[in-house]
């Protein structure tokens, strides 16, 4: 009668603890699923459809408007280094 007590609780708590370890399972399934389709497949079948990333990325509209701003930025960093070192001058 007593193992019969035990036995019943014991598998009491392996069904709460099977019923508590389910869901968590089907995520850790699904996560580690999803994560293997795009280290593997996905990689593959974006390498087939584009023949480099340019052509996933496409042009940028902005390049050139962006070079300029650039070049600007260095003419006027340079021409305030220029005053400053001219301000420091003793005449």
């Amino acid at each position: 009668e007593e193992v019969k007590r035990l036995v019943d609780a014991y598998v009491v708590i392996l069904k709460k603890k099977f019923k508590d370890s389910l869901p968590k399972l089907c995520q850790l399934e699904l996560i580690d699923s999803t994560s293997k389709f795009i280290a593997v497949d996905f990689k593959v079948r974006i390498r087939q459809s584009y023949d480099s990333t340019g052509d996933i990325i496409g042009d940028d509209p902005d390049r050139e408007v962006r070079i300029d701003l650039e070049t600007q930025q260095t003419h006027y960093t340079e021409a305030i280094d220029i005053i400053d070192k001219f301000s420091h001058m003793k005449l």
